[in-house]
Order: C-alpha cells, then structure tokens, then sequence
C-alpha cells in the first residue's frame, strides 16, 4: 500500500490523499481499538470534533483528543449510518475533498470497533482519561486487574505499534494519532521503535505517564528513536509548561528563526566543552566557529556556553521541538 501510494503521488494527489485516508483507518482496526480510540484517531485525522452512536454506545472527541459530552449536536454536521447508528464530524465550513471518504471508513472502523472491541481497550481508554471521575477510573483499573497504588509507565508510539498480548488504545499526536499501551512493572512486551517512554506513575494517575510518553514520542528522530521521559528530568515539564502557557516565548521563537547549518552550529557549541572541541565536533575552524558562537550570543540575548545559557537553550529547544511554533 505505501509503494502504491509513492507511485500515485505525482500523478493524481487527490487520489493519494483518499489513499492515505483507507490505510489510516486500515491502520486504526488492525490495532484492534475501541469505540473512543476510534473517534479520536478520527477527530485527530480531521482537524475537527468526531462522533459516533452505536451499539447502544456513544463516543465524541474534539481534535486533541478531549472527550465531549452528547449535548447538542449541530444540525449541519456531516453524518455517515452504521448498521445501528451514525458516525459523524462537525466540520465548520464546506467539506474538505475527502470528507466523503472519511466517513464511509469511519463508519466501517467503528462497527470493526464494536463487533471486535474487548473490555480491556474499553478500560484502558477510560482508564488513562483524567476527565473521568475517580470513581470511574477505579472500576476501569478493576477491570484491567490493576490496584489504584501499582506503578505503571506508558509507551506511545505508531499506529501499528501494539503488542497484541497487552492492551492498547490510541492518542493524539500533532502529527496524527499514535497508539499508546500501558506497561505494569515486570511485564515486557514487544514494542518496536519509534517509541516514547513516559515516566512511572500511580495506575489512579496514569494518564500523567501517557502524557510524558506522548510528548518523549514527539521528540523521537531518525538518530534518536527511543526517547525515555524519565532521561530528560526536569527539562521535559519545564518545556511542557513553556509550551502551554506561552508557546512564541523570545527564546523559542530565536532558535525557530535559525536555519538548519546554523542551528547545527548551535547545538555543537551547546554540547562542546570548549570552542575548539566544538570545531572539531563540526568540522569547521576554530575562527569561524568563534565568528559565529559570538553571533549567536547577540541573535540570542545570552552566552550558550554559559550554564544558565545551556539551560535556556535546552528548554526553548525542546519546546520548539514540541511545537510551539511553526517553523515553516
């Protein structure tokens, strides 16, 4: 299907787009998700609020993957049937192109979903859900055989990713939805890599590990596959925090303004004990690197050699690594 969908790239990119749609939803029943992990992987896809009514069940989600209560729906949303309900998104606007197509493998994906859905997906998505009541979570984790005090840690990562010996469920991601499974301590399974690892956390607060692992899967790269949340300390909330209350902060947007050679000089600088290492380490000379780590302290407002500098910069790194600015 990927060869195919190369092939057809240049020749009718509508036709890929649809393409891209099936595989997706493809992707989402071969993972074996629930209902609520259906609608958000849709929600996710669509850019907009998912929903869907069936089997005596009902699910709703907006793009990021919030659950939403069934009030009032609006009239004009864009609605496909199932065999005992409808699945629909609440588009704002004309339709996009493939909208149509959307649907019609939505609606199929969440019929896959009831027919082949266990209790432990059921579970797991009310489980890692910190909208749920405690209550609710209890039972969920009863189900799952988990006690509210047992650590757990999650691990987020492609949408073929689960262990099928093990439950699993779906996630938002900027760049799409990923499929997340939680892990108890001792239990091992075969997770493939891109992967984040989120940080231990009470079963009763699991969602704090889903949302560390999350944002570790974001920063995952062809040179660095795996990334442990765990490893990144306490610079992953600080970027986190900066991502949440002020995303275009100075120092992000400073890096975000670099390009690509230059940014690479940076980070250089950054991991070097000394200028000349940091030549070495880049392939440049000692002057032009001298030349250019004393440009960068002007552009930047501080010394990135310095250990307050270091710090800013691996914080405004991260968190414009996760986002909170479009670079493009």
């Amino acid at each position: 299907m990927q060869e195919l969908i190369g092939r057809l790239t240049a020749l009718d990119p509508e036709a890929t787009q649809t393409l891209k749609v099936v595989t997706y939803f493809d992707a989402l029943m071969s993972a074996g998700l629930g209902l609520e992990a259906t609608v958000r992987a849709a929600a996710s896809l669509t850019g907009t609020v998912a929903g869907a009514r069936a089997g005596g069940r009902f699910a709703r989600a907006d793009a990021q993957g919030v659950r939403l209560t069934d009030g009032e729906l609006p009239p004009g949303r864009l609605t496909a049937g199932t065999q005992d309900g409808e699945v629909w998104i609440e588009r704002e606007g004309p339709a996009h192109t493939n909208d149509a197509m959307v649907l019609e493998r939505f609606a199929l994906a969440v019929a896959y979903a009831l027919r082949k859905g266990s209790q432990s997906r059921a579970a797991l998505d009310v489980a890692i859900d910190a909208s749920r009541t405690r209550e609710e979570r209890e039972e969920a984790l009863a189900r799952l055989g988990l006690r509210p005090a047992a650590l757990v840690r999650a691990v987020v990562g492609p949408a073929a990713f689960a262990d099928s010996r093990v439950p699993a469920t779906a996630v938002p991601t900027p760049s799409g939805w990923a499929s997340v499974t939680v892990l108890t301590e001792g239990i091992a399974a075969d997770l493939a890599a891109p992967r984040g690892v989120g940080v231990p956390a009470r079963a009763d607060e699991m969602w704090k590990s889903v949302h560390s692992a999350r944002l570790a899967y974001q920063l995952t790269d062809e040179t660095t596959p795996i990334v442990d949340a765990g490893d990144l300390g306490v610079l992953l909330p600080a970027a986190d925090a900066l991502l949440t209350t002020q995303p275009e902060h100075p120092d992000v947007l400073a890096l975000a303004r670099l390009d690509a050679r230059t940014s690479q000089v940076l980070a250089g600088i950054v991991a070097s004990y000394s200028i000349r290492s940091a030549a070495a380490l880049l392939h440049m000379h000692h002057s032009s690197v001298q030349a250019r780590h004393e440009w960068l302290t002007a552009h930047l407002g501080y010394d990135p050699r310095s250990a307050r500098g270091r710090a800013r910069y691996e914080v405004a790194a991260l968190a414009l690594k996760l986002g909170a600015v479009t670079t493009g």
